[in-house]
Parts: C-alpha cells; structure tokens; sequence
C-alpha cells in the first residue's frame, strides 16, 4: 500500500508540475515585467518567449508547407541556378574552384551534382556557341531570380513584411548575392587548404597545436555555412534586420543543417549495406 501511495503522489506531482509549465508558458511568461527580475533571468525568460513564438510561428504560417514548396522551386531551378553561379565564377577564373567546393559542401550528392554540372556545361556551351541567345539567356536570369524572389517572399511573410523589393532592386541585389556566393566559397575552400598546409607543415613542429588545428579544420564547414543563412538572413528581407539576430539565427540554420547533413549521409551509407532496394531509398 505504501508504494501504491508513492505512486500515486509522485504521478500527482508529475501532473501538478505539467499543469504549472502549461500555465507559465501560456499565461504567466506575458505578464512578467523586466522590473521583476534579475538580468540573468531576462536572458533565461527572453530565450523561452523566443522559443515559443517561434513554434507558434512555425505552426500559424504554415512554414511546413511553405518550405516544401520552396524545396519543389529549388529542384527545378536548380541547373539554371548553377548555370548562373558557375558563369559568373567562370568570368573570374575559379568556376572549378566553385565546383569542387560545391563537391565538397554536399558530401553525400556527387553523382547527382555530376550529372547537374553535366546539364550546366551544355547550357553554357550552348549559349556561347549561340544556340541559346536573347530569349534564353533571359529567360535564364528570370528562373534564377523568380527563385530568389520566391525566398525573399517567404522571408518577407514570415516578418510580416507586405511589401516586396520592386525588380530593378532584386536584379541588382540578386546579382550582388551572386556574385558574393563564389567569393565566399573560394574563402572557404582557401581556408580549409590553408590550415591543412599549415598542419602538414610549420605546425608538425608544434604537436601541442595539433588538436587546435583539428578543430579548426571541422569548424570551418560549420562557419561558412552559418555565415551563408546569416547574409540570406539579413539581405533578402525587405527590411532591416539586425546583424545579431541574423547571426544567431544563420549559426543556429548552419549548425543544423551540417547536422542533417551528416545524418543523412550516415543513414545512406548504413541503409545502403543492407540492400539496393533501401539503398535505392536512401538515394531518393
């Protein structure tokens, strides 16, 4: 009987407990001014009304949906967005550069992104060799700017921003991000083979730097892709977003999406040992 008694006050404190976060996180949380509390508690409190809004956001705007329609977009943009990245790195010199580190940034996608590359070469040598001219190379920028516009339209129904960048200004911000894109993954891949020249040389000298060193070569991944989300973050929106928020969240996106990354290239490669079938699964 007494442990029955145990039981059933510990399942009593468990529910009274539930019953206390559901009415904070509903009720309570709002009407707590800053005057109540301590700084480190305004931090601890400002992080849970964060959290909370963001789910109901997530929930109210149906981000769900949004984001898998913008996934759909991204697929069938995707050979004239490369074709528009690869040119432009083509005039500066380093389009396989570009391609290697897009190699490298998407570990687990290399036959697909080598039959992409494929289709971006033909378009490329197509509209040089003026198969493809006027209508095309137009419509060309059009499909790669319609995507972008896309995302800046997500982006601005999330802030609750109504108006969008008039086209004259997405041409020319667009084109600027374009243009960023390349510089920033050379800076990356320059990086990467910077550090590891270091590792392999001056620094074997050094060996109490070597966990340093290792540290900063899987860190760098991490860093250039949160740098990434950070300027989407704050240049696609049509609006003025601060650097520390857009930081935050481009580090919160590019952590989780190195993450997800690495999750599905582990499951590929686990899925894969045990039959083509869900080999063919884990592909698609």
């Amino acid at each position: 009987m007494a442990t029955e008694e145990k039981k059933k006050f510990g399942f009593r404190q468990i529910q009274a407990f539930l019953n206390w976060a559901i009415h904070f996180v509903t009720y309570d949380i709002w009407r707590i001014t800053e005057n109540e509390m301590s700084g480190l508690k305004i931090i601890y409190i400002d992080i849970i009304k964060t959290i909370i809004l963001a789910i109901r956001g997530f929930r109210n705007e149906n981000l769900q949906t949004r984001a898998s329609a913008l996934t759909y977009n991204t697929l069938l943009s995707i050979v004239p967005l490369l074709a528009v990245l690869l040119g432009i790195a083509k005039g500066f010199g380093f389009q396989n550069a570009v391609r290697n580190e897009l190699m490298h940034f998407f570990p687990g996608q290399q036959a697909e992104l080598g039959k992409a590359f494929g289709f971006v070469e033909s378009y490329l040598a197509q509209a040089q060799g003026g198969i493809i001219v006027g209508i095309g190379v137009v419509m060309l920028f059009y499909t790669v700017i319609n995507l972008i516009s896309s995302i800046e339209d997500a982006f601005n129904d999330i802030w609750q921003i109504n108006k969008s960048r008039t086209w004259f200004r997405k041409i020319s911000d667009y084109l600027a991000l374009f243009i960023v894109m390349p510089v920033l993954m050379i800076s990356s891949s320059g990086l990467s083979i910077f550090i590891s020249t270091l590792r392999n040389t001056i620094l074997d000298q050094y060996l109490f730097l070597t966990p340093l060193v290792e540290l900063a070569l899987h860190i760098t991944p991490y860093l250039f892709t949160s740098l990434a989300f950070t300027g989407l973050y704050i240049a696609l929106p049509n609006t003025k977003v601060k650097f520390l928020n857009g930081l935050i969240a481009g580090v919160f996106a590019g952590c989780a999406f190195q993450f997800f990354q690495l999750v599905y290239i582990s499951g590929q490669i686990w899925v894969s040992k045990y039959n083509a079938i869900y080999g063919s699964f884990a592909a698609l």
